[in-house]
């Protein structure tokens, strides 16, 4: 991961100065709290976390200034495959055995062909267009079984 504006973290170093000084003190002077309880339930809470997340709030900003970026990078590879297109019938002459049977083979096709933009179409009483060519296995193996 790398920062887009790095010197901004420079700004944490005065808000360390500003989170050192800023501390609750706990000398009144002139008055003892001893008898005093602390509150409790929530509104106790909300009192002690009132700075703590301040200074969470200030430092992620100041994080998220910085623009923290990470790279990601392209390879272009010399692949030499084709472009199938598979047409599957889906009418009414196609039982339910021999559908299956289709699509078991093209899916062991589509396994065998890694290098290959693949597409399937269906006709029947209408045609479609199911997946366009892409060398995406999973993809291709799903829209398969969703062919009746």
């Amino acid at each position: 991961m790398t920062l887009a504006n790095p010197l901004l973290l420079l700004l944490l170093i005065p808000f360390a100065f500003l989170y050192y000084f800023w501390r609750e003190k706990k000398f009144l002077g002139y008055s003892s709290l001893s008898c005093v309880k602390e509150p409790v339930g929530f509104k106790g809470t909300v009192i002690r976390l009132n700075k703590p997340v301040f200074f969470g709030a200030v430092f992620f900003a100041i994080v998220a200034i910085a623009h923290p970026q990470t790279r990601y990078y392209q390879e272009e590879t010399a692949l030499q495959g084709r472009e199938i297109a598979l047409s599957v019938d889906t009418s009414f002459s196609m039982t339910g055995t021999a559908i299956e049977t289709i699509k078991k083979i093209v899916g062991d096709f589509i396994k065998k062909r890694s290098n290959d933009l693949v597409s399937i179409t269906i006709f029947g009483t209408d045609a479609a267009l199911i997946v366009v060519p892409t060398m995406e296995t999973q993809l291709l193996e799903k829209s398969l079984e969703r062919v009746q």
